[in-house]
């Protein structure tokens, strides 16, 4: 637990690379789905969330891989699915990079500050206005970006403002999602890789660090 939720899914991972089963998502419009696919090519677990790593990690808790102890906590700090809803409503389709930039530069532009922390097994993102009040906050298992992204969407205001100045602009997953692009990740040699498939074909491969910046760079 002292890893952490993301920290426990890339354990997990590597674990199930060694054994052949293999991570693949796909992003739609309220983030991103997700699959443990083994030799067979069987799914044996199933999970959806923000983007590609807390859906993976959702994969592995429904396939039972991880401890019950473990996985309701986990469970704790992975995405509700009104908070999918929100954040989708400013990008959608597992964009949050962006949209966290932009959510950072809005609060700071009215007088606030944003605070990150850990909290517990996940990561905390709090808003602040100029007074020093608390706008809102949230917790999620993975990331400072996701954490940020949820905690805008529960405020009405920041949401419809985010959702403007992203209209029209570029969304990768949202072009990946109407190709029906697969992504397909798992660990070796200590990194991880994703691949990115479009009609049974590989159109793009690169590796990094994480879940995140290796399919990022694919």
């Amino acid at each position: 637990m002292a890893e952490g939720a993301c920290g426990i899914c890339h354990r997990v991972l590597e674990e199930l690379s060694n054994h052949g089963i293999n991570a693949e998502s796909s992003e739609f419009f309220e983030g991103v789905n997700a699959r443990l696919v083994n030799t067979l090519g069987e799914a044996i677990g199933k999970g959806r969330d923000i983007t590609w790593a807390p859906a993976i990690l959702k994969a592995q808790i429904d396939a039972d891989i991880i401890p019950e102890d473990i996985a309701t906590d986990l469970e704790g700090v992975l995405t509700k699915r009104a908070d999918l809803k929100r954040v989708a409503g400013m990008s959608g389709y597992g964009r949050v990079v962006t949209s966290a930039g932009l959510i950072i530069s809005h609060i700071w532009e009215n007088g606030g500050y944003v605070e990150v922390k850990r909290d517990g097994i996940g990561v905390r993102a709090i808003f602040y206005d100029k007074d020093g009040d608390e706008i809102s906050n949230s917790v999620t298992g993975f990331c400072p970006v996701c954490a940020i992204n949820i905690s805008a969407g529960r405020v009405p205001s920041i949401r419809r403002k985010i959702a403007e100045k992203l209209k029209g602009s570029k969304n990768t997953g949202k072009i990946k999602y109407e190709r029906g692009i697969l992504n397909r990740i798992k660990w070796k040699n200590r990194r991880i890789y994703t691949d990115l498939i479009e009609d049974d074909k590989i159109i793009g491969r690169n590796w990094g660090c994480c879940i995140a910046y290796s399919t990022v760079r694919a």
